[in-house]
């Protein structure tokens, strides 16, 4: 075997590329050998996995008048065939546009079109018929069949077609438009890749060391490389990415333990919860007992807060599980240790109604305080004072918390309740809320709540820097909320359900999607339907109208005359969705239901069934889709995600539902959600790997990194990029 070539090697010198395609590579980041050796594939065919022109067709086209969600589940799919050439056809049209189309056929004799609309002639003199193709793109349903718009297109020659029939993998690349022009293809970059391996042009160096690759059975980096690009077996590719995969989540785990443990080793706390006396009479004055989970929570979180070391602990709980009852007995704690505590809501609505619930509960002894936007310059100012002074115990209140004028007096404890909305950096604000406190040698301990229960992957990786504590049982006298899928046809008898329950002193609320029609998207809205409801359906009835245009003072007197059973029926957008408390509420009804996700259907449902009434959520779908429900066609999102809700009111396995039907980046939320985009890693479907790179991060944390050298020297390049990832 030759000596290895320095990797500063230019690339342009290298077989079969030349100085245009090495161009078209350095817009990729791709330089040198070791930078075109890590450019892996983005995807493979397998001969025995993939999906079909015909099995494609038949999922399109399950109905005789294609009934078909499309936007939803197959708009943004790619898929990627070999198919023939049966067929080429140019057509002009009078506005001098030409449309040029390829009709391909693969082996299971299903058939689509490949149209281009661009650079017409380039493609009518490029593909003949007879021509062998692999194809990659999004796929279009019309009245004469399955088609593709301008798709990644590679022609196969006899020996790429053979290699495939033999071995079964073909890898796939992602191919710029820059690489197209100078014809660097699949193909292409498979010949430069294999000339740079099977010539040992370069060293492809070991990152982690062998006692960490037997743990998890993985193989060394020279053969990864190698199969990741020339898979020799299915089982080996797997392996391959495997070794990838747990590489890259090794060093994401690395980096956030390191922060975290950091942060613990400098940052000071001060103890509180030495005395219980308060949080046992706040406990004693509750007509219940607590659950095994809140007490099992409760415990946890005072001997965290009986400590130095800054608490940050995520708890968890489905909607009426009672953790705000477990937030409030931890606060007693810290209001008895002489510390003020900060409880943070995400909207006014949530804040008043925290406030609401303290003052009911608390005595006279322990002053609160609602800080919110809405407040007149007269009461904020003086809200302000309090606060500072120190004659405020507890501050209820929304992002108004985090405003420079706000400062604390001995701030030892702070309270976020649905934490993903407020899309903060914890030890950041910590560090701040610390400084507005008037003493920086401490930063207060933080409990995060949310009733969006965290699937396991994501509590593992987003959250792998905070205790998560779960409170998955729920109150005994809590009954079991009824819930059905119905469509449009069914309304005139839920209507008269809804008046059923109302002459036996119930309420309800009915859901729409937007505050004011939308002809565009073909959605209810609430005002409109407030009309329609109020003059026509229920004229007998009280009805309120609640949405987020509204000026808060109405939506208040809205809130409180339906807590005051002044209406009968509330009819809203989902402003209601968080922290909306009305016991005496017993049906959820929620139009164009197909248009919410899984999560925020169940935490509306959790709106009801909050009281000793038995209760029920009605998740109405447009009337096109029943013939979905009809067929029990699961592989549908919508009717997964809708049979979900009816099948199980545990928001444990709801989550984990939704998290394979979204994926991480929709499910938090936000591209500020602080996690990286994954290049190998899956967080959806790779919870092993996931679960063994946290265990050998933790290990390595704790043992100290120096035992392993060539993972250390690997971390320590990435640490000073700032990258998570490690390869590529």
């Amino acid at each position: 075997m030759n000596k290895p070539i320095s990797d500063d090697l230019p690339l342009q010198f290298i077989k079969g590329i030349g100085p245009k395609r090495a161009q078209a590579l350095a817009k990729e980041d791709i330089y040198h050998v070791i930078d075109l050796i890590n450019y892996f594939p983005r995807d493979y065919i397998n001969r025995d996995s993939s999906f079909t022109l015909a099995s494609l067709s038949k999922k399109l086209f399950f109905s005789s008048n294609n009934i078909f969600d499309y936007e939803e589940d197959f708009k943004n799919v790619e898929y990627s065939f070999i198919v023939d050439v049966v067929d080429k056809s140019l057509q002009n049209f009078r506005n001098r546009r030409k449309l040029f189309s390829l009709s391909v056929k693969d082996d299971s004799g299903g058939t689509a079109k490949i149209n281009f609309w661009a650079n017409v002639h380039f493609f009518e003199n490029t593909y003949k018929v007879g021509d062998k193709l692999l194809i990659s793109g999004k796929p279009d349903k019309t009245k004469f069949g399955i088609s593709f718009t301008h798709p990644e297109i590679d022609k196969i020659d006899l020996d790429e077609l053979k290699e495939f029939k033999e071995e079964g993998i073909l890898p796939l690349y992602k191919l710029p438009t820059s690489f197209i022009k100078v014809g660097i293809r699949n193909r292409a970059l498979r010949d430069m890749i294999r000339h740079c391996i099977d010539k040992n042009l370069t060293q492809i160096k070991e990152t982690l060391d062998k006692e960490i690759l037997e743990q998890i059975d993985a193989p060394d980096i020279q053969t990864a490389t190698e199969n990741l690009h020339f898979p020799a077996s299915t089982n080996l590719l797997k392996l391959s990415q495997k070794r990838f995969k747990f590489e890259e989540m090794l060093f994401y785990q690395l980096t956030i333990l390191s922060q975290q443990d950091k942060f613990v080793k400098t940052e000071k706390a001060a103890p509180m919860g030495k005395s219980l006396k308060l949080a046992k009479e706040t406990l004693a004055s509750f007509p219940f007992e607590l659950t095994d989970d809140q007490k099992n929570a409760l415990n946890i979180i005072w001997k965290k807060l009986n400590s130095t070391k800054p608490m940050n602990v995520l708890l968890q709980g489905d909607v009426g599980s009672g953790k705000t009852i477990v937030a409030i007995v931890s606060m007693m704690m810290a209001v008895e240790s002489g510390h003020q505590t900060l409880l943070m809501a995400p909207t006014e609505i949530l804040a008043k109604q925290h406030y609401k619930t303290l003052q009911s509960i608390l005595p006279e002894s322990i002053r609160t305080e609602l800080l919110v936007g809405g407040l007149s310059a007269k009461d904020k100012k003086e809200t302000l004072g309090k606060i500072e002074s120190g004659l405020t115990n507890i501050i209820i209140g929304t992002h108004a918390l985090f405003q420079d004028k706000v400062e604390y007096n001995n701030l030892g404890y702070v309270v976020i309740d649905e934490q993903h909305r407020f899309g903060v950096d914890q030890r950041s604000l910590l560090k701040e809320l610390g400084k507005k406190s008037g003493d920086e040698s401490t930063v207060p301990h933080m409990l995060l709540m949310t009733a969006t229960p965290i699937p396991r992957t994501l509590a593992m990786t987003k959250y792998t820097d905070l205790q998560i504590v779960s409170i998955k049982s729920k109150p005994k006298d809590r009954k079991e909320i009824v819930t059905k899928v119905r469509f449009e046809s069914d309304l005139p008898k839920i209507y008269e359900f809804i008046r059923t329950q109302v002459k036996k002193g119930r309420q309800a609320y009915i859901v729409y999607p937007l505050v004011e029609e939308s002809e565009k998207l073909e959605l209810k809205s609430a005002v409109e339907h407030y009309e329609l409801l109020s003059k026509q359906v229920f004229p007998e009835l009280r009805c309120g109208l609640l949405h987020g245009q509204m000026h808060w003072k109405e939506k208040d007197e809205v809130m409180k005359d339906f807590s005051d059973n002044k209406y009968d029926v509330l009819i809203s957008t989902t402003v209601i969705e968080v922290g909306i408390d009305v016991p005496n509420t017993t049906v959820m009804l929620i139009e164009n239901a197909e248009r919410f996700g899984l999560s925020q259907l169940h935490q509306l449902r959790g709106r009801v069934g909050r009281g000793e009434y038995q209760s029920y959520c009605i998740l109405v779908a447009s009337q096109k889709y029943k013939q979905l429900f009809v067929k029990n066609l699961t592989d549908i999102s919508t009717v997964r995600r809708l049979n979900a809700l009816e099948a199980t009111s545990d928001g444990f396995e709801l989550s984990e539902i939704d998290l394979e039907l979204r994926g991480p980046g929709d499910f938090l939320g936000t591209k500020q959600s602080g996690m990286p985009e994954f290049k190998f890693v899956d967080i959806v479907n790779d919870k092993d790997i996931i679960n063994d790179a946290k265990r050998i991060a933790e290990q390595l944390i704790d043992s100290g990194l120096q035992n392993y050298p060539k993972t250390a020297k690997t971390y320590s390049i990435h640490e000073k990029r700032g990258k998570y990832i490690t390869v590529g």
